[in-house]
């Protein structure tokens, strides 16, 4: 009776290896052909034994049966249990493999929009410097084309003073081009006079005299008013062209301007373009941490279930 004692306690006992399983499945297969052999020796040897022992030997025999219709209880349940955890071994293995590549293609994506996001950045920075140096550019210019213009306004002041005193001095000029006109006319009545008075001749010599120091003096106030006209006329000159220099810079000055102006709009529009493709990315980012968060937490959860399985499934290898 001690032996199938011994064989049954064997039996119950499992490790939660399949491998160890399987070799204890095969010792409790060897260990129930030894009994089925031994149960055969006894029937053979039958006659021989006496009365008392007869009913030993039933006993014997029925406890043998059970044990073997035990064990081949024993050994069904084993090999089901050990079909069933390597079937589920092997679903989740195949999960588990799907689930890293998955892993691994949401890793490689979000690398490369790691990337693209940085060369974006990268290049929005540098048009941004661009963008401020364009800006700096444009201020210094326009701090310029004010001050060319106050200098031009000055200069146009001047030059309508000039253009006054000028006309004044012409008005004078004319005036005395008049006196003196008239002056030469009574000088030529006068020297008639003289010829036709020669009683007069002392007195209209020195009335001639006095004529031709007026003269004298108007002659020299004519050149002295000719050398002003001829100055102011070279300081017209002068002021003209300085007035048409000006007023070229000033149009270089605007084309820069208006162009500067389009390249700003250029760049503003690209900043804007480089924003919203920008915010794409972010979105696009953002979902996919999203999905790798779900697929993390769908992980766990499979890692999870895979636990509470193999310890249910240790639980019932316990309990048989």
């Amino acid at each position: 009776m001690d032996q199938p004692l011994d064989i049954y306690v064997n039996v119950q006992r499992q490790s939660r290896n399949p491998s160890e399983t399987k070799r204890e499945i095969q010792s409790s297969q060897n260990i129930y052909e030894n009994v089925l052999i031994h149960t055969a020796d006894t029937k053979r040897a039958g006659p021989a034994l006496s009365g008392a022992k007869d009913g030993r030997k039933s006993s014997c025999r029925v406890a043998a049966v059970c044990l073997g219709l035990l064990c081949l209880l024993l050994l069904t349940i084993l090999v089901t249990l050990v079909f069933l955890f390597t079937v589920s071994n092997s679903e989740q293995k195949m999960k588990m493999v799907q689930l890293q590549t998955s892993y691994n293609n949401l890793t490689k994506e979000r690398d490369q929009l790691q990337t693209s996001y940085n060369t974006l950045t990268k290049e929005r920075d540098q048009l941004q410097t661009s963008y401020n140096t364009l800006t700096k550019e444009r201020d210094q210019l326009q701090t310029s084309y004010n001050t060319l213009t106050k200098e031009r306004d000055q200069l146009q002041t001047s030059y309508n003073t000039l253009t006054k005193e000028r006309d004044r001095l012409q008005t004078s000029y004319n005036n005395l081009t008049k006196e003196r006109d008239q002056l030469q006319t009574s000088y030529n009545t006068l020297t008639k006079e003289r010829d036709r008075l020669q009683t007069s001749y002392n007195t209209l010599t020195k009335e001639r005299d006095q004529l031709q120091t007026s003269y004298n003096t108007l002659t020299k106030e004519r050149d002295r008013l000719q050398t002003s006209y001829n100055t102011l006329t070279k300081e017209r000159d002068q002021l003209q062209t300085s007035y048409n220099t000006l007023t070229k810079e000033r149009d270089q000055l605007q084309t820069s301007y208006n162009n500067l102006t389009k390249e700003r709009d250029q760049l503003q529009t690209s900043y804007n373009t480089l924003t919203k493709e920008r915010d794409q990315l972010q979105t696009r980012y953002n979902n996919v941490t999203k999905e790798r968060d779900q697929l993390q937490a769908s992980y766990n959860n499979l890692v999870k279930d895979r636990d509470q399985l193999q310890t249910n499934l240790a639980n019932a290898a316990r309990k048989i």
